[in-house]
């Protein structure tokens, strides 16, 4: 499984994204590591904060989309902490 550009992707590549994660939980190892083949440290919790970062990007945009604007600020925030976290 390929990472998409989460900011620049279309909303359908988001939902795949999203769908082909678990909702809650740990990401499988499995999963993981078909997203960082080299598996590098933290990889797991890597793709767990990609998950929640494609989640919120995902509500983010169906906010904006339905003109609740302040809504789509709160999941935007939320995304930009959880991209401050993501490791290099």
């Amino acid at each position: 499984m390929s990472t998409p550009n989460l900011d620049d992707c279309s909303q359908e590549e988001r939902i795949a994204f999203c769908a082909a994660l678990p909702v809650s939980g740990r990401v499988p190892r499995t999963l993981a590591a078909r997203m960082f083949p080299g598996k590098p440290k933290g990889y797991v919790r890597a793709a767990e904060q990609l998950r929640a970062y494609a989640w919120n990007r995902r509500t983010a945009y169906e906010c904006r989309m339905s003109g609740d604007n302040v809504a789509a600020q709160v999941y935007e925030h939320i995304c930009d902490s959880i991209y401050l976290r993501l490791p290099a």
